[in-house]
């Protein structure tokens, strides 16, 4: 007689092609991705010195090494840095362009409202 299936096991990774959601992710942990801030945090961080953070529907970016890259200009991240450009992002992006650099630039979610 065998023994009884773990409950545990139910052999999706034998099948990641079909079943990628049950596999392990076997990256780094970002623990900088778990931080939460307030609207005051993200605001104190709007210099080249400080940092710039940048908010987009409730989620923080740094894009401090990032202004250089911007297609549209180092001037513009400078702009909104320190608040919530939310409106501003979605006028010219799309989700895709968020969903391209979200992974190296989303450091947390804010924690209250954010009203900058």
């Amino acid at each position: 007689m065998q023994p009884a299936a773990d409950p545990l096991n139910l052999g999706f990774s034998a099948f990641p092609q079909v079943f990628p959601e049950f596999i392990p992710s076997t990256s780094p942990s970002t623990s900088k991705m778990s931080k939460t801030f307030t609207p005051a945090d993200v605001a104190s961080h709007k210099t080249a010195d400080a940092g710039l953070y940048i908010i987009i529907d409730g989620n923080v970016y740094d894009v401090t090494n990032f202004v250089d890259e911007h297609p549209g200009g180092a001037k513009i991240l400078k702009r909104v840095a320190g608040k919530d450009a939310s409106k501003q992002f979605w006028k010219y992006h799309n989700e895709g362009v968020l969903k391209k650099h979200s992974p190296k630039l989303k450091i947390g979610e804010v924690k209250e409202a954010a009203k900058l």
